[in-house]
């Protein structure tokens, strides 16, 4: 069953690709703000949901992204940083990476590969000052992901 949280996010991503080039960048529009308020909620719902879990007390207050591409229709790539929100990492950020398909003509993510939050030395999540980029996410030791098949154009 898809939640409300989903649902709302996958409504926000249509709306925003309906307005973007096939294979270009979703530059900053009320659309893809809309859709990355989402993707606030989203992250912590999906990530809760895998084993581990979602720390208690942790929030994200916002994504920065540093790539939103409209890849074909229906799918968007993230790449960017989230604002965390609570405890040791309060206003600080953190990696996000997200790979996301909806359904056609339904309010659901057909498929998303979502990767959260860079794993330290000693296997707690590490957090940055405001204002540092990660420009090459090949080399993050991920914290947390959450996957639904398929991604592939149909």
């Amino acid at each position: 069953m898809t939640s409300p949280v989903e649902a709302s996010t996958a409504r926000a991503l249509r709306r925003l690709l309906g307005g973007a080039p096939q294979g270009g960048q979703c530059h900053d529009s009320p659309e893809r703000r809309d859709f990355l308020a989402g993707l606030e909620f989203l992250i912590p719902e999906l990530m809760a949901a895998e084993p581990g879990g979602w720390p208690r007390g942790l929030a994200l207050d916002g994504i920065l992204p540093e790539e939103c591409t409209a890849v074909d229709n229906g799918r968007v790539v993230v790449r960017g940083m989230a604002i965390l929100l609570g405890g040791a990492h309060d206003q600080r950020l953190s990696p996000v990476f997200a790979d996301m398909r909806i359904e056609p003509g339904v309010d659901a993510f057909k498929g998303f590969h979502v990767l959260f939050g860079e794993r330290d030395g000693h296997g707690e999540l590490r957090s940055y000052p405001l204002g540092t980029v990660i420009a090459d996410v090949s080399s993050i030791e991920w914290m947390f992901r959450a996957v639904r098949r398929p991604l592939k154009k149909r």
